[in-house]
């Protein structure tokens, strides 16, 4: 497929996840190309805005491009003429005319239900968004790439020394240049954890600069800065959950950031009773909770969403 059918597609919505990555790939190649696709989303936009198509100028759609582009930079990975990108906007102008008018033409927020999702971003980032969770995309890549995050997620960030990347919090925000780390936000907590890199992040007007393997969180209302060794704080990532010698504590405590769930333990169990060796790859919470049930008698109760351990036989 061409490059222009394919920026026809993006800006329309309809495409697939390889149409992406070779939109992407061709774009990475040169701020040119990034300006360009810029160029052709924010007129796509502007002609979205149109009541009626009759209202449409092709003329002035082309106009707004034209001063912006580069031919031979343009041409410089899929060796483009400029026709073809003349074509490209000449496509999806008549997309305004021809195409059903509840067309989102670009999708930048994402919500989750109980699974996780991948997200691939224009600039090469990827974002693994938790369970349960929403993000919000920018629409223009060219200056800051500005996202809001409501949940858990995983960041993997393009590196770009000319265009920060932010998340945006209730909490606080977070800048980086090229890294990946983690998120979690929600009213009552905020987590960041750096596994490369380094990001900053602004709480009440201060910042707090993390590199890999450092993290901070939300505690009595100030955000403290420590050296993460919880293992497996990154196991809803790629679902597998490693236990060495765990204790009852860390087992339900690892569960429930992985599941995102809250499992509480009566008061009547000492939970440094039991040493816990095992792996869990994408198996589901009750299938976990059915094999200790067959291995250590565990017994539980469910009750509005909410697990409680009754019992466990060591």
């Amino acid at each position: 497929m061409n490059i222009n059918d394919l920026i026809a597609k993006y800006v329309l919505d309809k495409s697939s996840q390889e149409d992406l990555d070779t939109l992407r790939e061709w774009e990475s190649s040169s701020k040119e190309n990034i300006d360009a696709l810029n160029q052709i989303r924010n007129s796509w936009d502007d002609l979205d805005r149109l009541k009626y198509y009759e209202d449409f100028s092709p003329e002035l759609a082309w106009s707004k491009i034209d001063p912006e582009l580069n031919e031979e930079e343009l041409a410089r990975t899929f060796r483009l003429p400029w026709s073809s990108i003349a074509a490209a906007v000449l496509l999806i102008c008549s997309a305004v005319i021809f195409w059903p008018k509840s067309v989102d033409p670009i999708k930048t927020d994402f919500s989750s239900t109980d699974t996780i999702e991948h997200i691939s971003e224009m600039d090469g980032s990827e974002i693994i968004l938790a369970a349960f969770s929403k993000v919000d995309l920018p629409k223009d890549y060219s200056t800051v790439r500005a996202h809001n995050l409501d949940g858990k997620a995983f960041f993997k960030v393009a590196h770009d020394g000319e265009r920060p990347y932010t998340i945006k919090t209730i909490h606080g925000d977070i800048t980086v240049l090229g890294t990946e780390f983690s998120v979690d936000v929600s009213d009552d907590r905020f987590e960041v954890f750096v596994v490369e890199g380094k990001v900053a992040v602004r709480f009440n007007s201060r910042d707090v600069h993390l590199t890999a393997g450092e993290a901070c969180k939300l505690f009595e209302g100030a955000l403290v800065k420590y050296r993460l060794t919880t293992p497996n704080y990154l196991s809803w990532v790629d679902q597998k959950i490693v236990f060495e010698d765990a204790d009852l504590e860390t087992f339900v405590e690892t569960l429930q950031r992985h599941y995102n769930v809250t499992i509480t333990v009566s008061e009547n169990i000492n939970t440094n009773q039991c040493k816990i060796n095992t792996v869990y790859t994408d198996e589901t919470l009750q299938e976990v909770l059915d094999e200790l049930k067959t291995v250590f008698g565990l017994n539980y109760s469910i009750e509005n969403g909410q697990y409680r351990i009754l019992d466990i036989q060591c």
